[in-house]
């Protein structure tokens, strides 16, 4: 499937937004403004579909108006028309293995793109936040602050250390002490 200009600049608005309200810091700080014209999304606090246009000013929503009340600002203002399209805020994975995982398939390969790639797909995937389960720490707990510190492209890390209670080796090859003397 090939994807239009016009559908790349809507993702990437829309990940920006989602950075905005997940109130993740962006790697790069992008000040821009502009119109999404006739848009649709949910409205979390009233739990409906709402339709209409937001103005963004600084990359925050500054107005949400009803496509009637809507007059086109007199400062040149970038206006996009998202008819028949939705705006979704960005997501957060709260179980992810960015190390790698084991295919499902007896014979199928394994899925380790390491943590650095896996944070790239997430982001192109609208996800802005991850949670990283399992992750030998020396390693993962350096990433994660890197990547508070903005110098990991991709989706925020979040990272909770290592395992506890499984008797299989963990990535790295090592096995938890306490179940070192069971195997």
């Amino acid at each position: 499937m090939r994807i239009s200009d016009s559908n790349k600049v809507i993702f990437l608005i829309l990940i920006q937004l989602g950075f905005a309200s997940c109130n993740v810091p962006v790697v790069r700080k992008v000040d821009f403004s502009f119109v999404l014209k006739d848009a649709s999304w949910v409205d979390p606090r009233e739990r409906t579909l709402k339709r209409g246009t937001l103005i963004i000013r600084d990359g925050k929503v500054a107005k949400a108006l009803k496509d009637s009340d809507f007059t086109e600002p007199a400062d040149g203002i970038s206006i996009i028309s998202l008819k028949g399209k939705y705006l979704l805020p960005g997501l957060i994975d709260l179980h992810s293995h960015t190390w790698g995982n084991s295919s499902p398939l007896k014979d199928g390969p394994d899925e380790n793109w390491g943590t650095k790639a896996t944070l790239i797909r997430a982001l192109y995937c609208g996800v802005v936040a991850v949670l990283d389960l399992g992750s030998k720490e020396t390693e993962i707990l350096n990433l994660r602050n890197q990547s508070k510190r903005g110098e990991i492209a991709g989706a925020k890390l979040f990272a909770v250390g290592p395992v506890f209670g499984y008797g299989q080796p963990r990535p790295g090859g090592e096995w938890l002490p306490w179940n070192a003397k069971s195997h």
